[in-house]
Formats: structure tokens, C-alpha cells, sequence
């Protein structure tokens, strides 16, 4: 299966698992208003439907020669996201997250596998992007909500769709670290701590550019007393 068509199974995927996810709450959990430091779950929805879109926006320019947008400081800019989109309705941010996802698929049909290579940020080519807020950005979100409100299958259902999937979309080491990575993250986040060390040994090894980074990140932290996890940096 070629590439282009890998990708826009992922969307409908994320599309499918974003249904779902919105059936699964309760009238609580829809009614609830959240802040800038807990989303809410409309709030989420509203958030991954944002990226999608600025992504839809900035594919066409950075395949002209522009560049994307870089930030700084990304918790500034989500919070600047959640204050522009948390008063809208229910029915107001699912139809923002349709037409997001609608018009990244429509954008992926028309692009070549020559566009999907193209340079994004960093030299990475603009298929991980499209992979990236389409469907990493979102399943991940939803992960974590189910975790935090203690649906554990739910959240281990979509950390399984997180690894597999995106690992059969480039055999490079580059890429292979980076989902591997991830998945550590996710793991050590759920608190299988023996896993997450395993796949964050193999991400290392694929991706030593990582090494510094794995070493500040929060969502290792669960990780950092476990002596496996101290001897992957040893000399």
C-alpha cells in the first residue's frame, strides 16, 4: 500500500476514534467548562480541530517555498487557542473539527508523493506533519483523557493504534525512533514502566539525537528512578 493512501486511512481512523470518543461522554462531562491548565473535553475536540486547520493553511505555502510558522513557546499558544475557542458550542466545534479534517483530506487526495516529501520544519517531509496533527495529535489527546478519567482500555486501545500504524509508514531510523519514542512516552505515562523502557532503549539506539531531550522530558519522569531506565545512560 503506497504512502498517500497509508495516510488517508490514518485520518479516517482518528475520524472514527474521535465519534466514538464524543459518545463515550457522559452529560457531565459535555456540559463541563474547562481552563487553560484542564480541558475540557469540547475543549480538546476544539484544539486538534485548530491545528488541523492551521496545518490545511500552511501545506500550500510551505510547498510555494514559504516556511510554517515557528513558535517559541507553545503553551502560550495553545492557551491562546483555548481562550479563542472555549466559549463555543458543542455543535459549534464539531463542525469546526468536520471541516478541518475535510479539507486535510481533500488536500492529501490532490498532493503528489513529490509534495509529501517536500521539506517541512527541520528537513522532515510534510507527510509527518499531515500524519502528525491528523492523526498522532488528536488519538494521543483522547488517550489521555481516557486515562485520566481511568478508562485504562480505551487509553491502551489507542496507544496500540499509536505504534504499529505510524511504524509501517517509514522504515527509516529516524522515523522508527521517533514512533518508538513516543510510544515510551505514552507507556511510561500509563505506568508500565518495564515496556516503556524497552521502547525507549530501542528509540535511543535508532535516534541518539534524542538522548539530551529524553532526558528533561516530563512524560519520562514516572521512568527516572527505575534502574533500567538509568543504566540507558551510562558511558
Amino acid at each position: 500500500m503506497a504512502r498517500k493512501e497509508k495516510l488517508m486511512n490514518l485520518l479516517v481512523e482518528a475520524a472514527k476514534r474521535e465519534k466514538e470518543f464524543v459518545n463515550t461522554l457522559t452529560a457531565g462531562e459535555r456540559a463541563a467548562s474547562g481552563t487553560s491548565d484542564n480541558w475540557s473535553a469540547k475543549d480538546l475536540i476544539a484544539h486538534c480541530a485548530f491545528w488541523k486547520q492551521r496545518r490545511v493553511a500552511e501545506i500550500p505555502q510551505v510547498l510555494q517555498g514559504g516556511t510554517p510558522i515557528l513558535f517559541d513557546d507553545f503553551d502560550h499558544e495553545n492557551d491562546r487557542i483555548f481562550q479563542e475557542h472555549c466559549d463555543l458550542s458543542w455543535e459549534e466545534v464539531m463542525a469546526l473539527s468536520y471541516s478541518a479534517l475535510h479539507l486535510l483530506i481533500m488536500q492529501l487526495q490532490g498532493m503528489s508523493e513529490a509534495d509529501l516529501n517536500h521539506p517541512w520544519q527541520d528537513d522532515r517531509p510534510i507527510w509527518r506533519t499531515v500524519v502528525g496533527n491528523g492523526y498522532s495529535h488528536p488519538m494521543t489527546h483522547m488517550a489521555e483523557h481516557y486515562q485520566q478519567k481511568g478508562d485504562m482500555a480505551r487509553a491502551d486501545e489507542l496507544t496500540v493504534l499509536l505504534r504499529q500504524p505510524l511504524a509501517e509508514l517509514d522504515a527509516s531510523p529516524d522515523w522508527q525512533g521517533t514512533v518508538k519514542y513516543n510510544t515510551a512516552c505514552r507507556l511510561s505515562l500509563l505506568g508500565e514502566k518495564e515496556a516503556a523502557i524497552a521502547e525507549l532503549r530501542d528509540a535511543l539506539a535508532l535516534m541518539p539525537a534524542l538522548v539530551e531531550w529524553s532526558q528533561q522530558d516530563s512524560d519520562l519522569d514516572p521512568l527516572r528512578e527505575e534502574a533500567a531506565f538509568q543504566a540507558l545512560y551510562e558511558d
